[in-house]
Protein backbone atom coordinates (compact mmCIF):
# COMPACT_ATOMS: atom_id res chain seq x y z
CA UNK A 1 0.00 0.00 0.00
CA UNK A 2 1.48 3.35 -1.00
CA UNK A 3 1.26 6.55 0.97
CA UNK A 4 -1.23 9.13 -0.29
CA UNK A 5 0.20 12.03 -2.24
CA UNK A 6 -0.38 15.31 -0.43
CA UNK A 7 -1.74 18.01 -2.70
CA UNK A 8 -0.23 21.44 -2.01
CA UNK A 9 -2.60 24.37 -1.46
CA UNK A 10 -1.32 26.26 -4.53
CA UNK A 11 -2.81 23.55 -6.78
CA UNK A 12 -6.20 25.24 -6.37
CA UNK A 13 -4.76 28.27 -8.21
CA UNK A 14 -3.57 26.19 -11.17
CA UNK A 15 -5.24 26.53 -14.55
CA UNK A 16 -5.11 22.75 -14.91
CA UNK A 17 -8.11 22.50 -12.59
CA UNK A 18 -10.15 24.40 -15.15
CA UNK A 19 -9.04 22.17 -18.02
CA UNK A 20 -9.74 18.63 -19.17
CA UNK A 21 -7.53 16.47 -16.92
CA UNK A 22 -6.93 14.03 -19.77
CA UNK A 23 -4.84 16.72 -21.50
CA UNK A 24 -2.29 16.37 -18.68
CA UNK A 25 -2.09 12.59 -19.11
CA UNK A 26 -1.79 12.03 -22.86
CA UNK A 27 -1.95 8.49 -24.16
CA UNK A 28 1.33 6.86 -25.15
CA UNK A 29 2.48 8.63 -28.27
CA UNK A 30 0.03 11.48 -27.62
CA UNK A 31 1.15 15.08 -27.49
CA UNK A 32 1.71 16.99 -24.25
CA UNK A 33 1.41 20.29 -26.19
CA UNK A 34 -2.17 21.14 -25.13
CA UNK A 35 -1.24 20.74 -21.46
CA UNK A 36 1.99 22.69 -21.88
CA UNK A 37 0.03 25.53 -23.51
CA UNK A 38 -2.17 25.74 -20.40
CA UNK A 39 0.90 25.63 -18.16
CA UNK A 40 2.52 28.49 -20.07
CA UNK A 41 -0.30 30.80 -18.93
CA UNK A 42 -0.46 29.52 -15.36
CA UNK A 43 0.50 31.65 -12.35
CA UNK A 44 1.76 28.65 -10.36
CA UNK A 45 3.98 27.22 -13.12
CA UNK A 46 7.23 27.49 -11.16
CA UNK A 47 5.81 26.01 -7.96
CA UNK A 48 4.21 23.22 -9.96
CA UNK A 49 7.46 22.37 -11.76
CA UNK A 50 9.43 22.47 -8.49
CA UNK A 51 6.87 20.16 -6.88
CA UNK A 52 7.06 17.73 -9.79
CA UNK A 53 10.87 17.69 -9.72
CA UNK A 54 10.79 16.93 -5.99
CA UNK A 55 8.25 14.11 -6.43
CA UNK A 56 9.50 11.65 -9.08
CA UNK A 57 6.48 9.40 -8.65
CA UNK A 58 4.20 11.96 -10.33
CA UNK A 59 2.95 11.06 -13.80
CA UNK A 60 1.73 13.32 -16.55
CA UNK A 61 2.47 16.96 -17.32
CA UNK A 62 3.34 19.13 -14.33
CA UNK A 63 4.87 22.58 -14.59
CA UNK A 64 5.01 22.30 -18.39
CA UNK A 65 7.24 19.22 -18.19
CA UNK A 66 6.60 15.57 -18.93
CA UNK A 67 7.84 12.78 -16.69
CA UNK A 68 10.73 12.08 -19.08
CA UNK A 69 11.69 15.75 -19.22
CA UNK A 70 11.75 15.88 -15.42
CA UNK A 71 13.96 12.79 -15.31
CA UNK A 72 16.38 14.52 -17.70
CA UNK A 73 16.38 17.70 -15.58
CA UNK A 74 17.12 15.67 -12.41
CA UNK A 75 20.03 13.89 -14.13
CA UNK A 76 21.46 17.21 -15.32
CA UNK A 77 21.14 18.69 -11.83
CA UNK A 78 22.95 15.71 -10.30
CA UNK A 79 25.74 15.96 -12.88
CA UNK A 80 26.26 19.68 -12.27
Amino acid sequence: MSAPILVPSWVADGLCGQTDPDAFHPDKGGSPRPAKAVCARCLVLTRCRDHALANPELEGVWGATTRLERQRIRRQERAA
